[in-house]
């Protein structure tokens, strides 16, 4: 019974994936496929640390493209051109959330809850990408240490390990 109830939550999860991904491509306009996507949901915190302050200047929007290369480099080789087209859609991906942050906040890191329910390994990759890019600036600040301990709390991370003094 238990495998049942088990398939049946992986499939719910996966269909708010495809449902939000679907809703996000048409507002957004990026063309991501929905494995891309997911990729895009996980790394969607590490962009709340990045914005943390309010406002993304240009040594920030720097970061946001290492976010993007991070991403697309997941699907192949940085030199391969579908891999910088890639690049290009995440980190329009990525600003476009910023920008509407009000909206997708909320559904994104919904989702990602009950994902990584599903794969709770993520959980840790999810923490360190937020605090690599928190201390890119080899500090993390008030904002940036309060969204991460927001989002880890939402998200059932236990950042404990992780030294945020």
């Amino acid at each position: 019974m238990s495998n049942i109830l088990a398939n049946n939550q992986k499939i719910a999860s996966s269909h708010k994936i495809a449902t939000l991904h679907e809703s996000y491509t048409q507002a957004s306009k990026c063309q991501i496929d929905e494995e891309q996507f997911v990729t895009l949901l996980t790394f969607y915190p590490a962009m709340l640390v990045v914005g943390a302050d309010g406002s993304i200047d240009d040594e920030e929007s720097i970061y946001v493209k290492h976010i993007a290369k991070f991403m697309a480099n997941n699907y192949g080789e940085s030199h391969s051109q579908e891999v910088r087209s890639l690049e290009k859609q995440f980190d329009a991906a990525l600003h476009f959330l910023y920008e509407h942050q009000s909206q997708w906040e909320a559904p994104f890191l919904q989702v990602l809850h009950n994902y990584l329910q599903e794969i709770p390994l993520l959980k840790e990759n999810i923490a360190e990408v937020m605090l690599m890019f928190a201390d890119s600036s080899h500090c993390i600040s008030a904002q940036e240490n309060k969204v991460i301990r927001d989002v880890a709390e939402f998200l059932e991370i236990d950042i404990a390990l992780f030294d945020l003094n």
